[in-house]
């Protein structure tokens, strides 16, 4: 198991879901490249987010995740 989050950390990661959301993303013109950046955040907030440590955010990410991968071989 990871060490606890930083309060810095978990601030950057709620800045940056917040940035990477999905009404966000659907703006953008350039929507696969969106994805692929979602995807990235989304691993990278799950690096900090365990389920040990904050199940609910945890289950956020991995269904934001889960979404955005299904958006992706679906081609929107």
């Amino acid at each position: 198991m990871l060490a606890q989050p930083q309060e810095a950390e978990i601030e950057f990661l709620n800045k940056y879901q917040k940035l990477i959301d999905r009404n966000f993303i659907e703006t953008l013109r350039y929507q696969s490249t969106s994805l692929e950046i979602a995807i990235i955040g989304y691993q990278a907030a799950l690096t900090i987010y365990l389920p040990t440590v904050n199940l609910q955010n945890w289950a956020t990410i991995t269904v934001n995740l889960a979404n955005t991968y299904r958006d992706r071989i679906l081609g929107n």
